[in-house]
């Protein structure tokens, strides 16, 4: 029977070396493994505020208690204007108002009376005479409401505020009336004139 030879302490130590080794390695990749990535989606922040539609202003007249220029909310209808000017009087024709009727800036809100025969059959937004019926360029100082509303960019109330700041020595002094600026004042200077100083 053959001697059994104990195995070479050799192979033994390189068998645990490779062991410890292994070992290591194992401990390293747990130990140093990168962390999951974590993904976080931002809260989405304030909406940033609507911004507030500018103000119209329009021109009342007619059956109301205090007719006037009165500055009323983008989206004001009749009913709005009416009321701005103290509501109807006892002698408006309420059968031909239309008080659900959208306005717009530089609107003129005429309210008949009982009896009156107006050019048109109901309350209305009256829009003046049209630029083709007006010979241009008009006389600011002598121009009527209906000739000054025809000029691109005026609309009643401001046709107003161009007569009640009459008498004019120059197309400049247009820029003292309040809603015509520098760049207003270009704009329509071709469509007026001061023949004569009154």
């Amino acid at each position: 029977m053959e001697n059994v030879r104990p195995r070479d302490p050799y192979f033994l130590l390189l068998g645990l070396l490779l062991g410890l080794l292994l070992g290591l390695l194992i401990g390293r990749f747990w130990l140093f493994r990168p962390e999951p990535l974590v993904l976080e989606i931002p809260t989405p922040g304030p909406l940033p505020p609507t911004p507030t539609p500018s103000p119209i202003q329009v021109y009342v007249t007619g059956a109301v208690r205090s007719p006037g220029v009165y500055t009323l909310p983008r989206d004001a209808r009749m009913q709005d204007a009416v009321a701005a000017a103290g509501g109807l009087t006892q002698d408006a024709d309420v059968l031909r108002v239309n008080l659900a009727q959208p306005l717009r800036d530089g609107d003129h809100v005429h309210v008949p009376a009982q009896g009156e025969q107006p050019a048109s059959p109901s309350a209305e937004v009256q829009k003046g005479t049209k630029k083709e019926d007006v010979q241009f360029p008009v006389d600011i100082n002598t121009a009527s409401q209906e000739e000054l509303e025809a000029i691109p960019g005026v609309g009643p109330a401001m046709a107003r505020r161009i007569i009640d700041a009459r008498p004019y020595g120059g197309v400049d002094d247009l820029l003292r009336v309040k809603g015509i600026g520098p760049v207003t004042l270009e704009k329509i200077r071709p469509y007026v004139t001061v023949r004569a100083n009154p």
